[in-house]
């Protein structure tokens, strides 16, 4: 467990001396300096809880004084053993501090069970409480939870503060339910919303992709008292990420003219070129943060190759990862995700496959979207066979796999004309419970439509509803074996449940009927 130094224990036997004498109660200086000490060394405080206290009078709870400094220390565990040590005493400050625990523990069930045993026992339960609750689920995504702490605080007749209504919006927001948020931050008028809460709203917003929503926000948080802060400014830069970039830009450029933008500010600006893949904008904008002092991250640099990414500038893309490595920064996952991505989009596959293989070196493991990207790549160049290695390593690494992973693969197998391999790549990710969507399974439509295999490919429209490139691929199987009034039934029901033909659906009706043979006056669409 560790134990406190010569001094720290020299400070214990002092304070438990001056405790004994009756004098502990009277001399605050004494007793506030020792809990300090103790909220700040868990290894004191634990030592005090080892010691003849409970005989004595004291000005705080040893066993809360405890548990705060293990859980601010990370030691969380210990936190919560305590707890379950002094249930014969447990007061609603001793629920608090354990709720505190499982809040840096990352464990928010066990936290709904201790706000849930002490309204069982009638204990006294504030709004503080419920606040830390709220945002414990907060953090762990989990924005049912946090609605269903708000409605039980409102059981117990107690009044949410703005610290709630705060935390029921980032719940909202980590949940990208922006609607709710929205709903949630229009409950602070009457309390006067604050920049934390107009910055969780703006960030829902731009989670949402409403970005409108966002700067009409953001504009009314400028008129109000609550000001803008570089985290505000932050949240409405992201909001126009994508094809509003132009705005965020001049964003940065407005808040600067005010304040002083930092790293956050920029990697939002950077990170709003990605997605267009704006990557000479981007670049800029790392430049003119490094002229400001302002010392580049991981992140950014991250967010720069995305960019690059989004060009298909996969030479770009590696000369970013070169220039993050020479500033002693240290690539993660995330980043050889995006210098993948941009060999896929770049169609470089033998680059990908070196990726992959730097990941290895560089101890990082791979993910599902590392070998997405990998299978993906080598799928559009015509090296099925690679995209089913790397299909196979995936697994054999532990990667629990996606539908977007199998999707690529069947994809793969569909361009190299593998349509047995494909339905058994299909029948594989349904026997491992993935919920097979209409990328895959048109995929391998695709794959029988080019081997003539007509009637695999109906068998597996089945169940799978009005679209518009499965039922096409399925009725080009059906014309290429001339089986032209199979093909003229799918796209018929594909214009019945959809409500509408397409160009490609009746370009291949007409190939199905003339591949056959069959006179065009024999057959009129919807009659």
């Amino acid at each position: 467990m560790g134990a406190p130094s010569a001094a720290e224990h020299a400070s214990l036997e002092a304070f438990l001396d001056l405790a004994r004498s009756g004098r502990g109660a009277f001399d605050k200086a004494a007793s506030a300096s020792f809990k300090k000490l103790a909220s700040q060394r868990w290894t004191v405080a634990m030592s005090l809880l080892g010691s003849d206290w409970e005989g004595l009078w004291l000005p705080f709870s040893p066993p809360m004084i405890a548990m705060q400094a293990c859980t601010r220390q990370s030691h969380w565990q210990r936190s919560l053993a305590l707890f379950g040590s002094v249930s014969s005493s447990l007061s609603p400050v001793l629920y608090s501090a354990a709720l505190s625990a499982c809040d840096k523990g990352q464990q928010w069930r066990s936290g709904l069970q201790v706000l849930a045993t002490l309204r069982q026992e009638r204990g006294e339960v504030d709004t503080a409480l419920y606040n830390g609750a709220i945002s414990m689920c907060a953090k762990a995504q989990q924005w049912q939870h946090s609605l269903a702490l708000f409605q039980d605080l409102h059981e117990d007749r107690l009044q949410p503060d703005l610290i709630t209504h705060n935390s029921l919006v980032s719940a909202f927001e980590k949940g990208g339910e922006w609607q709710r948020a929205l709903a949630a931050f229009e409950e602070t008028s009457s309390l006067g919303p604050s920049i934390v809460t107009y910055s969780g709203c703006i960030s829902a917003c731009a989670r949402g992709s409403q970005w409108q929503i966002a700067l009409v926000l953001f504009k009314e948080a400028k008129e109000q008292s609550a000001g803008v802060d570089v985290i505000l400014c932050s949240a409405a830069i992201t909001a126009c990420r994508g094809d509003e970039w132009p705005r965020a830009l001049q964003l940065l450029t407005d808040f600067e003219d005010t304040s002083r933008a930092n790293l956050v500010a920029y990697s939002a600006a950077v990170s709003a070129c990605a997605p267009g893949g704006h990557w000479q904008q981007a670049l800029q904008l790392l430049v003119l943060a490094q002229t400001r002092a302002i010392r580049a991250d991981t992140a950014i640099y991250t967010s720069l190759i995305a960019a690059c990414a989004g060009a298909s500038s996969w030479q770009q893309a590696f000369f970013v990862l070169r220039q993050l490595r020479s500033g002693m920064l240290k690539a993660n996952q995330i980043t050889y995700n995006a210098v993948l991505s941009a060999c896929e989009n770049a169609e470089e596959w033998q680059h990908a496959l070196e990726v992959l293989a730097s990941l290895r070196q560089e101890s990082i493991e791979a993910d599902v979207a590392s070998f997405s990207s990998a299978v993906g790549v080598c799928g559009r160049c015509w090296h099925w066979q690679q995209s089913l290695h790397l299909l196979s390593a995936a697994l054999q690494n532990s990667v629990q796999a996606n539908v977007i992973l199998y999707s690529t693969a069947i994809s793969a197998c569909e361009k190299g004309n593998q349509w047995g391999v494909a339905l058994h790549l299909l029948d594989q990710a349904q026997r491992v419970a993935l919920r097979v969507d209409v990328v895959a399974s048109s995929a391998a439509i695709s794959a029988c439509e080019k081997a003539g295999q007509w009637q695999r490919s109906t068998f597996l429209l089945e169940g799978l509803g009005p679209n518009v490139v499965a039922h096409s691929a399925a009725a080009s199987a059906c014309a290429r074996e001339a089986r032209w009034r199979h093909a003229l039934v799918l796209l018929e029901e594909l214009e019945g449940q959809s409500g509408a033909g397409t160009e490609v659906t009746y370009t291949v009706a007409i190939q199905a009927v003339a591949k056959a043979g069959a006179r065009l006056s024999e057959w009129a669409w919807g009659a």
